[in-house]
């Protein structure tokens, strides 16, 4: 998971403790009966980290790390590697996934059934930046083609800085309301216009497939980085159900809200939590220095 806990949902390093919040506990007699939660989002760095821990009681912040596992990866039904463990409920391995191709988590331990859960890798975003067509406070881009949902959010810088590699700093802000022109969006955390305002998505838009190419901005935009993910299915829906929580619990003004019942999408088995996939691709975009 950075300033805001939004934004923990783009970095799996800071994932843990929001995605822990996240999963509920259902289909159980006995709530206070502890499930094992798994989190590992795959990217395309050359270490993939795993968190392994137990659902806690209600009220409880505190959540117990698995102890022992036998955590191993398959990449289309072939083993490549286990997880070892390095801090408290941390676990990673040195692999670099393959875009398109499914991986497999099995995960074993004493006196628990299997835990599996599976994923396909995405596929990289063709999308570039347009600097040329930007606009007083809009940033320009351009996608060639898209057969799945991607999603994007940006992050306000305090001054143009020039990047070879674009990174997030943590002192960065994430942008908690962005607009875009592009013509399909999928439109569940859209904010009601106020007065002369255009409608604007919470800190993220999620981006449906459209005819292509495309050009189109993202904007109130100024000094900023812009982060677009290619996703797993199940990361897409991960994404979503947890945003849609989110909002339930942060209407203050409306308490029926509190009483929704929308779950967190899980995809693991004899467990709860994610395995997904994602790859972040991202633009520095300045006022005047070059990008």
């Amino acid at each position: 998971m950075r300033k805001n806990s939004l934004k923990a949902l783009l970095a799996l390093p800071m994932l843990v403790s929001l995605l822990s919040a996240c999963v509920e506990e259902i289909d159980t007699p006995n709530l206070h009966e502890p499930k094992m939660v798994v989190n590992c989002l795959l990217t395309q760095d050359s270490v993939q980290k795993l968190w392994l821990t137990y659902t806690s009681k209600l009220g409880n912040t505190a959540y117990e790390e698995v102890p022992q596992a036998i955590a191993t990866l398959f990449e289309n039904d072939r083993e490549v590697g286990v997880f070892n463990k390095v801090a408290y409920g941390e676990w990673r391995m040195a692999f670099t996934p393959v875009r398109g191709r499914t991986y497999t988590l099995r995960i074993q331990t004493p006196n628990h059934p299997d835990i599996t859960a599976n994923t396909t890798f995405p596929e990289r975003l063709p999308i570039q930046r347009l600097k040329p067509e930007d606009k007083e406070g809009r940033r320009a881009f351009r996608i060639s083609k898209n057969a799945d949902p991607f999603w994007a959010c940006a992050f306000a810088k305090d001054q143009d800085t020039i990047m070879r590699t674009v990174v997030i700093r943590p002192y960065y802000t994430m942008k908690e309301d962005i607009a875009t022109d592009y013509p399909k969006t999928d439109q569940f955390n859209m904010q009601p216009a106020e007065a002369e305002r255009v409608n604007t998505y919470h800190y993220y838009i999620r981006m449906l497939p459209n005819a292509v190419p495309t050009t189109f901005t993202l904007y109130p935009l100024y000094s900023s980085v812009v982060s677009f993910m290619a996703v797993s299915e199940e990361y897409d829906h991960y994404l979503k159900s947890s945003l849609l929580k989110m909002q339930a619990y942060e209407s203050f003004s409306d308490p029926t809200q509190w009483l929704e019942e929308n779950a967190v999408y899980s995809n693991i088995e004899n467990g709860v939590g994610i395995f997904g996939a994602y790859e972040e691709t991202l633009f520095n975009c300045n006022n005047i220095l070059p990008e």
